[in-house]
């Protein structure tokens, strides 16, 4: 029986049958890649209509999802207008809080006309709006009937498809209208412009530049994505319907889709005969290295494998967590089926869908972060919000805490931004909020702020009400090393890295990690981070 005795450094020792397996290895992942060139076209083609099918899906989900977010801004303004016809400045003052640049960003602006006999005249805009020329414009027969149907209907509509009026340049949109009432009395209408590029990008997200978007009113193509079709018979077409407006998206696939579809099919089918034939091209050029010559710091080497080890740690560190909430939804799912509402199970599935995107995203991230580090953690730091690095992990962790009964808050401004590396920070504050959901318990609180000083760093802190540490665990806290982690709240278990890589990662971006906690009474980390200009200059 061959013997796999792999040499330490500096040791001499070479062993002919453990070459003789890598070559047998070597020898049979090139014989799976010739049977794999063999199957490729067909599979190919079946993946391609698959991916298809999955895309047109998935846009035709995040089309109506925008729409639909329509129903949240008129609900807001319904509430607002309840107190009455608003002036200029509390009218400024609501639109300013709504924060459309960042909610809503392909409104131009929301405007309010009162209800007037005969016409349909803007009389409030807001200074955010980006158009305000739009002041006392009047917006013609065809609107005015379109409001009027609205206020008979009591819901928003969407006009037609053409050039909005009262822009500096013809941007081609459709405005929402939105009917207001208070005590059956009609107050007037709320009115949106829509820039149609923007919120079609917004709604393709990363597959405006894969497929090719005709969209029909009336039958006659109104817009057209700048993506040249690819020579190709898949093709679909789906309705777009909301208020009042019936539109038909018509989809191809572009070059672009194709090329993104073969680097799939190309990794999924390359990567077990890759990895044999570069594990032993590995294996046999490090036996023949140590076994030959003795050279090398045996020092370094270790060190390098200690730093491999806890990189690939921290990977499935970071990918527990997504997971986890994913088998939290489909445990209800299974369970629970019976006794949900059809809305319930909706929003069930909504939240599937988007933590398996974020964690879809999260391993693109670890995985392009893998490729530039060629051995070791170097940061490549640039300006980004804090926002950015708060959010996300907010999101992605959100059904873990929802499901221990954990409240989970943040209180950060939109002008914070640091200099640091991007993913190793996303690394960071995901742990350290994976560790307070960890170590809090049902009915407990997280808070996420941030303290900006001038002329002193960002300092973020996340603060929860869990168990807490004594003072020994808290100078016990960044040592690393396995089996130095404790179970949680609930029972969860992790590898002891976290902390120790999380002060390594925020050190190597120039800023510091601390922690303060009293036992019984929560703990909370604090982050300090260099500033970067407003501007992300």
């Amino acid at each position: 029986m061959a013997s796999f005795r792999f040499p330490l450094p500096g040791q001499r020792r070479f062993d002919l049958k453990v070459d003789i397996v890598l070559l047998v290895l070597l020898f049979l992942s090139f014989i799976w890649l010739a049977w794999i060139n063999q199957n490729q076209k067909k599979e190919k083609a079946l993946l391609a209509e698959a991916h298809f099918t999955d895309s047109v899906q998935l846009v035709q989900d995040r089309l109506d999802g925008e729409l639909h977010r329509l129903n949240m801004l008129n609900q807001l303004t319904t509430a607002f207008l309840n107190q009455g016809i608003p002036n200029e400045q509390s009218w400024g003052n609501f639109v300013e809080g709504l924060k459309l640049k960042r909610f809503f960003p392909h409104l131009f602006g929301l405007m309010f006309s009162p209800k007037e006999p005969g016409n349909l005249r803007i009389s409030l805009v807001a200074p955010q709006a980006r158009q305000q020329s739009m002041l006392g414009l009047d917006l013609g027969p065809d609107l005015l009937r379109d409001a009027l149907s609205s206020m008979d209907r009591n819901e928003p509509i969407l006009s037609e498809i053409g050039y909005l009026p009262g822009m500096q340049t013809k941007i081609l949109g459709f405005w929402v209208i939105m009917p207001h009432f208070v005590l059956s009395h009609s107050l007037g209408w709320s009115l949106a412009p829509v820039d149609l590029e923007r919120f079609i990008k917004d709604a393709l997200d990363n597959h405006y530049e894969e497929l090719q978007l005709v969209l029909y009113q009336e039958g006659q193509p109104i817009y057209q994505t700048p993506v040249q079709p690819a020579i190709s018979e898949l093709n679909a077409s789906f309705p777009l319907s909301f208020g009042g407006q019936i539109w038909q998206v018509h989809l191809k696939p572009g070059s672009l889709f194709y090329q993104q579809h073969k680097i799939i099919l190309e990794q999924r089918n390359n990567v077990i005969a890759w990895f044999l034939g570069l594990m032993s091209i590995w294996a046999l050029m490090r036996t023949l290295i140590y076994s030959l010559s003795g050279d090398g710091d045996p020092g370094e080497l270790r060190q390098a494998l200690a730093e491999k080890d806890r990189f690939f740690s921290l990977i499935a560190h970071d990918l527990k967590s997504p997971f986890n909430s994913l088998l939290t939804i489909c445990n209800l799912l299974v369970h629970e089926s019976e006794n949900l509402k059809p809305a319930e199970l909706k929003t069930l599935a909504k939240n599937a869908y988007h933590t398996a995107s974020l964690a879809l995203t999260l391993l693109h991230n670890l995985l392009d972060w893998a490729k530039r580090q060629q051995g070791s953690l170097k940061p490549e730091p640039g300006p980004i919000n804090l926002i950015d690095l708060v959010e996300p992990n907010l999101q992605l962790l959100g059904a873990a805490a929802e499901n221990k009964g954990i409240s989970l808050n943040s209180d950060l401004k939109e002008d914070c931004w640091v200099w640091v590396d991007e993913n190793m920070v996303l690394t960071v504050v995901r742990n350290l909020l994976s560790n307070a959901i960890k170590f809090t318990g049902p009915g407990g609180k997280i808070q996420v702020t941030a303290i900006d000083q001038p002329g002193k760093a960002i300092r973020l802190c996340i603060d929860d009400s869990g168990v807490g540490m004594d003072e020994a665990q808290i100078k016990g806290l960044f040592k690393g090393g396995w089996g130095h982690s404790k179970p949680g709240t609930d029972g969860e278990m992790g590898t002891g890295l976290g902390l120790y890589v999380c002060r390594e990662f925020i050190s190597a971006n120039n800023g510091h990690l601390t922690a303060t906690s009293k036992l019984g009474q929560g703990s909370c980390f604090t982050i300090s981070l260099p500033r970067a200009d407003s501007s992300g200059a």
